[in-house]
């Protein structure tokens, strides 16, 4: 879903402010949902980090999350555009789930998760942020096999940009 003004796309901040697990979840997620060539991209990324089998683990986990998201919502999921500077409301919960799940906080997941999906859903989503967040945390850690995005200029470490 595009930008929006109000509700989830309501720009919260930018993506330099965040912490570089977060500014990653979110480089991805908008990259996941922006169609198949960038859906490759993430794919590459799990693999060149982890191999073939454990970056296929990692990418079904982060498929999975998604979906959720996606399906279970309260309402449509809200992303900024790829190359944005911009953090919208619904990505600053996502990156905020993601971090907890990279702490292994599966509290703040699920608080978390409540903003955003159906209450039967919740520790599905809980489950699969920490899975996610610690696959991220080891991603952010092997900066060569990050994605390479659109320029946002977040400073980030460990994530690469290209035009």
């Amino acid at each position: 879903m595009a930008t929006g003004s109000c509700c989830g796309g309501m720009q919260v901040g930018t993506l330099a402010e965040i912490d570089g697990v977060e500014a990653l979840s979110v480089t991805l997620l908008r990259l996941w949902c922006s169609g198949p060539g960038s859906q490759e991209e993430v794919w590459n990324a799990f693999a060149l980090a982890f191999g073939g089998r454990q970056g296929g683990a990692a990418l079904r986990s982060f498929e999975k999350l998604v979906a959720l998201l996606c399906g279970h919502g309260h309402r449509p999921l809200v992303r900024q555009a790829v190359g944005s500077r911009d953090l919208g409301a619904d990505e600053r919960v996502f990156a905020h789930l993601i971090g907890a799940g990279a702490t292994c906080d599966r509290e703040q997941a699920a608080v978390m998760a409540t903003l955003m999906v159906r209450p039967d859903v919740v520790p599905m989503v809980a489950t699969l942020a920490q899975e996610v967040g610690v696959t991220l945390r080891r991603l952010s850690l092997r900066p060569a096999a990050l994605p390479v995005t659109t320029a946002h200029g977040t400073g980030q470490p460990g994530l690469r940009l290209r035009h």
